[in-house]
């Protein structure tokens, strides 16, 4: 599917009933606990589609805990229209930064994006960052997003001088051999729960403003390396439909409907076939 960034259309808000109980206590001044923050980094520029609508659309629909989600990246002008009167989707600019030779600039940009959140949201314990091509699609609650998840492929990464993703892959696991930590594959695309606290103490050890990793290996590897996790299996588990290529049929979509929580797309697995599937679950037009 063809990149570009074609002007999202005007979405409809809809508040799930816990999120509707949660705005009535805070507005009555009764003491609630903060919602989950819930952080999507975005790039009008790389966008698909309509996919941060349906990202959206998925935790208003099918998250059963209170949350609150922020969208930070650089240029959200029509992302501020989009979302013009949600009380629970906040917009933050974050200008991109700099490349570096020999690191992978999206990775330095996660770290500058999510760093900016952090300073306007100083009373969050913990987060989940999730990216704009992962769609809810049955209900979960944040003891769901408080299971580990794993791949099945072992994680490796490569020398690939035209694929900076591998090459911090590569210098990551390097990383964690180096310091005899395990090499789970946490890159399952899947949301991420990260503790401030311990994602902000990774950041600094490893100087990751600087130097670009793949973080939730680092995290979970480091923080949780005797901790079990469920392993991903696309034809039998109930957790993700892996959207991979355009090889993968939408078919699969279809089923996911019925007994996943997640639809996830890389950029060659997303299509308007799986968009319209997707905006028809939503009941989007």
């Amino acid at each position: 599917m063809e990149k570009t960034a074609k002007k999202p259309r005007k979405t409809v808000h809809r508040s799930t009933a816990v999120q509707q109980d949660y705005v009535a206590a805070k507005v009555a001044g009764k003491p609630v606990s903060e919602p989950l923050l819930v952080i999507i980094p975005y790039l009008p520029g790389e966008a698909q589609g309509e996919e941060l609508r349906l990202a959206v659309a998925g935790w208003e629909k099918h998250c059963k805990s209170p949350f609150r989600i922020v969208i930070v990246g650089e240029g959200l002008q029509p992302v501020s229209e989009l979302f013009a009167g949600s009380e629970m989707v906040h917009i933050v600019e974050s200008p991109r930064v700099a490349g570096k030779d020999g690191n992978y600039r999206p990775h330095l940009d996660y770290v500058s994006c999510l760093k900016k959140v952090r300073s306007l949201y100083p009373e969050s314990r913990e987060f989940v960052m999730v990216a704009d091509d992962c769609f809810a699609v049955n209900d979960f609650t944040v003891d769901d997003l408080r299971k580990l998840y794993v791949h099945p492929a072992e994680f490796l990464g490569s020398n690939d001088a035209y694929n900076g993703w591998q090459r911090d892959a590569r210098k990551t696991r390097l990383t964690l051999d180096a310091n005899g930590l395990p090499h789970r594959n946490f890159t399952t695309h899947l949301p991420m729960l990260f503790e401030w606290d311990k994602w902000e103490s990774i950041v600094k050890e490893y100087d990751m403003e600087n130097e670009s990793y793949v973080i939730e290996a680092l995290y979970y590897n480091t923080y949780f390396p005797d901790t079990e996790a469920i392993v991903l299996d696309h034809d039998t588990d109930a957790i993700r439909c892996w959207m991979g290529n355009s090889s993968v049929p939408p078919h699969d979509v279809r089923l996911a409907l019925d007994r996943k929580k997640w639809v996830c797309c890389s950029v060659g697995g997303y299509s308007y076939i799986v968009e319209d599937l997707l905006k028809k679950h939503y009941g989007l037009e």
